[in-house]
């Protein structure tokens, strides 16, 4: 993935935004992309599933934690969440998913 990304001359740090997870989904030919942000100041984690072909979000789930040490913990229940999310999951074994880092704000 770092080696198209790197040949197309596009930056993946920061790109949380819907157009910019499409833009890069359509160079990896996948159908989904996960997209989201930690907000470290007050351990916000918001992530969203967008589907390339349409731009359109499928799912969007946002969880809070107390303090840095829960938030791999946090992001688990998450992904079980959305995992489990029958918009996403009813033609899994048929998907192609990249996930782009998080992106960390302090705010």
């Amino acid at each position: 993935m770092k080696d198209i990304l790197e040949e197309q001359k596009l930056q993946l740090s920061g790109c949380t935004s819907t157009e910019c997870a499409v833009e890069i989904g359509k160079i990896l030919n996948v159908r989904f992309m996960v997209i989201g942000n930690i907000v470290k100041k007050t351990y916000t984690i918001n992530i969203r599933i967008v589907n390339v072909e349409t731009s359109a979000i499928v799912i969007a789930d946002m969880e809070k934690c107390k303090n840095e040490t829960e938030l791999i913990d946090t992001i688990k229940v998450i992904v079980d969440r959305i995992s489990g999310n029958k918009a996403f999951s009813s033609d899994l074994k048929q998907n192609s998913t990249a996930v782009l880092d998080l992106e960390t704000k302090n705010e």
